[in-house]
């Protein structure tokens, strides 16, 4: 018998229930160690609770032990919102400077750059909604 993998999930994480709201379930990392390397500030100005879905309609309540997981594909998506697309934006602006004022400097170049950059993370930032299907989910109960 050949035994297919599991579904591979990069961040998984033991938390404990805070809240119940429909299938959104509020969390608090029972491991705060590991929250010294994320980069999640909405996790850290809350106090390191988040939210997660409860997507397989697991029995729990409030105080509830659970396994959090985020697969690497979902990962790889916000990964690519937050910094793929200001990076490349960054980098239009420095070439397309040049088509526009032809004796810009290096320094007006960096410059632009490093302005759309900033401008774009902050749009993107501003203008992105966390849907439910982005969220983390309970892979299991403990």
């Amino acid at each position: 018998m050949i035994r297919r993998p599991a579904k591979v999930r990069k961040m998984q994480e033991k938390a404990k229930v805070v809240s119940i709201q429909n299938d959104i379930v509020t969390v608090i990392p029972l491991d705060i160690s590991v929250c010294i390397g994320c980069s999640n500030t909405e996790c850290k100005t809350n106090g390191n609770i988040f939210t997660a879905i409860n997507s397989g309609k697991f029995d729990i309540s409030v105080g509830s032990e659970v396994r959090i997981g985020a697969s690497g594909k979902k990962q790889l998506y916000q990964a690519f919102v937050s910094i793929g697309i200001p990076v490349m934006a960054a980098v239009s602006v420095w070439l397309f400077v040049p088509l526009v004022c032809a004796d810009a400097g290096e320094g007006v170049r960096v410059g632009s750059a490093l302005l759309a950059l900033a401008v774009c993370a902050a749009l993107l930032s501003r203008l992105a909604r966390t849907r439910a299907k982005d969220l983390p989910e309970i892979t299991e109960v403990l």
